[in-house]
């Protein structure tokens, strides 16, 4: 495997990474989310 060829797999995967640390960021927010607004809603 050539340098450019490793290069550019390593900037795809770190793309694809990056995409889903955001994703997975976001999943992870509104679960806290849910989590700390659920106990205010079932008390009403």
């Amino acid at each position: 495997m050539s340098l450019s060829t490793r290069r550019e797999a390593l900037r795809t995967s770190s793309v694809v990474m990056e995409e889903s640390w955001s994703s997975s960021k976001l999943v992870v927010s509104s679960t806290i989310a849910v989590a700390i607004f659920l106990p205010f809603f079932s008390n009403y």
